[in-house]
């Protein structure tokens, strides 16, 4: 009995012994860091470190992955002889470094919002300013298309900008960015080089009006740009009403078949009641001029227009408008009741005056910075 009591006691302070040297030589594994290093990098998984702070959350990855690894090695080990110090700072690395991904990860995603919040809402505007402004400009095909392009590719960066995928957003941005920037720069050229016959265009117009004034007679002025055709009586205006033009309105007429709408002085020399025309009403032009013949003969001689080229006839203003587009051939349409109206008012010999606007491009763009004079 006291031999049985003997080995009890004997075991019981073994076992102390062991116990004490166990907790004295921190073989104790290390649960609490590995699990608190494991929820901190589930939480910057969650919130796209991965994505926002790659480096960080590399190096978090790798100290977790270390520790698991030292962890299971000491495991093997007799546990007399475990060591989990080096596993345990790996995992409270671990743990420092996730922590640091979730911050800039939070900041990142912050400014991003931020950020691209403030493009989505400047391109909206960029967008609607440059369909208003180029409405009726006539675009090629490619350009209309990378035009759809872009919008759809704003719409795409929106949804993902609701979806606080700000990554993808920035992406889908950027390409619409580029389109757009490539397309506002190119039509900007375009409008300022049609612009620079201004000067030439308000000296028409001067010139128009004067005579009206001088001769007290009726005179048209159309403004291409507005989509107008003003009456002056006098040298006063009158009436103006809304007009549509040839698709390739751009520029004066060059020849036969462009649907370019010719611009400079010109005169009636014909009234069209309806029945001898298919439009209406229609007031002949006396197109070509003689400006125009020199131009076409100087196109044709430096090669700018075929050999073989036309230089076209048959400008009118003529009825069958109101169509919310630019359709005829060259000429310059009105509804059927306003050609009723301007039909009334002019006789052969009316001056006619085309020109691509009556206003420079600063009052017609205001927000631009252009190079007009």
């Amino acid at each position: 009995m006291k031999r049985r009591l003997f080995f009890a006691v004997a075991l019981i302070f073994i076992s102390l012994i062991v116990y004490t040297v166990v907790v004295a030589s921190g073989i104790e594994p290390p649960h609490q860091e590995i699990t608190e290093a494991r929820k901190k990098l589930a939480v910057a998984n969650v919130l796209r470190s991965p994505r926002y702070a790659r480096e960080s959350y590399k190096v978090a990855s790798s100290y977790y992955d270390s520790a698991m690894y030292y962890w299971q090695q000491e495991n093997q080990r007799f546990f007399l002889f475990r060591d989990y110090e080096r596993a345990r700072v790996l995992a409270l690395e671990a743990f420092d470094y996730a922590e640091t991904a979730i911050h800039k990860t939070r900041n990142a995603i912050s400014s991003s919002e931020e950020l691209l919040g403030v493009r989505v809402s400047s391109l909206q505007e960029q967008l609607n300013d440059f369909e208003k402004k180029y409405d009726k400009f006539p675009f090629e095909r490619k350009d209309r298309k990378n035009l759809v392009k872009c919008n759809l590719l704003l719409h795409e960066g929106i949804l993902l900008y609701e979806k606080a995928d700000y990554h993808a957003c920035k992406v889908k941005l950027d390409a619409a960015q580029k389109i757009f920037d490539e397309l506002n720069g190119f039509y900007k050229f375009e409008i300022e080089a049609y612009f620079e016959n201004y000067s030439q265009w308000k000296k028409w117009v001067n010139q128009t009006i004067s005579y009206s004034r001088r001769n007290k007679t009726t005179c048209i002025i159309v403004d291409k740009i507005a989509r107008k055709c003003f009456v002056y009586k006098n040298g006063r205006e009158i009436q103006q009403y809304d007009v549509e033009l040839g698709p390739n309105w751009v520029g004066t007429k060059i020849q036969q078949g462009d649907k370019k709408t010719p611009e400079g002085h010109y005169k009636i020399v014909k009234k069209l009641t309806n029945g001898s025309t298919i439009y209406h009403k229609a007031l002949l032009l006396d197109y070509p001029n003689e400006d125009d013949q020199k131009r076409f003969l100087e196109n044709k001689k430096n090669g700018t227009v075929p050999k073989g080229a036309k230089i076209g006839n048959l400008i009118e203003i003529h009825g069958n408008g109101g169509k919310g587009a630019d359709w005829t051939n060259g000429c310059v349409a009105l509804t059927d009741s306003e050609m009723d109206k301007l039909f009334a008012t002019c006789s052969e010999g009316t001056k006619v005056t085309i020109v691509g606007s009556m206003k420079p491009l600063k009052e017609i763009f205001p927000k631009e910075q252009l190079n007009e004079e």
